[in-house]
């Protein structure tokens, strides 16, 4: 005679697993916005309280804000998301991370380790963009004259110097 035992789960009492993510994965500190999500493997009759820490080299409430440590996902539901905004300053400091951990979760499972990082690109580091237009388009080769001008598209308070190359089949003084 063989015997074997066998164990039955019941599928409603096993805690389901929470997961963290967060899009986009980069944004500007001047406004920009990052929406982060808690999602659960399936639903529950239970309330899932989670929480989440913040650390990375941006510092919350100077660099970005609502960084929301505490999060409900309601019983019957499977996710709960917030938002993170940056905030400009003047200081030129390059791109900064925020790094969210889950550190612990009430009636739910961490599936693995959950955490994820996201870049602040710095708004006063930018360097802005230069556009070149010339009007008109076409002009008579006696007397025609064209007027171009340069444009940047943000303001800066450093000194831009562009380089102009002019090209084609027209020579320059005949």
């Amino acid at each position: 005679t063989q015997r074997t035992t066998l164990t039955l789960t019941d599928a409603a009492s096993t805690k389901p697993t929470v997961t963290l993510s967060c899009t986009p994965s980069s944004a500007s500190e001047k406004a920009g916005k990052f929406t982060c999500r808690l999602t659960l493997s399936k639903k529950t009759t239970k309330d899932v309280t989670a929480k989440v820490s913040y650390s990375g080299t941006a510092t919350a409430k100077t660099d970005y804000r609502g960084n929301k440590a505490t999060h409900k996902i309601k019983a019957g539901k499977t996710s709960t998301a917030w938002r993170l905004v940056g905030k400009a300053d003047t200081e030129t400091e390059g791109s900064e991370t925020i790094v969210i951990d889950l550190d612990s979760a009430i009636n739910a499972t961490e599936k693995g380790t959950q955490r994820t990082t996201l870049t602040l690109t710095d708004a006063a580091s930018t360097k802005p963009t230069v556009s070149l237009s010339c009007t008109p388009s076409s002009a008579s080769e006696k007397a025609g004259k064209f007027t171009c001008g340069l444009t940047l598209s943000k303001e800066t308070t450093k000194d831009v110097t562009a380089k102009v190359v002019y090209l084609g089949t027209a020579i320059a003084g005949t």
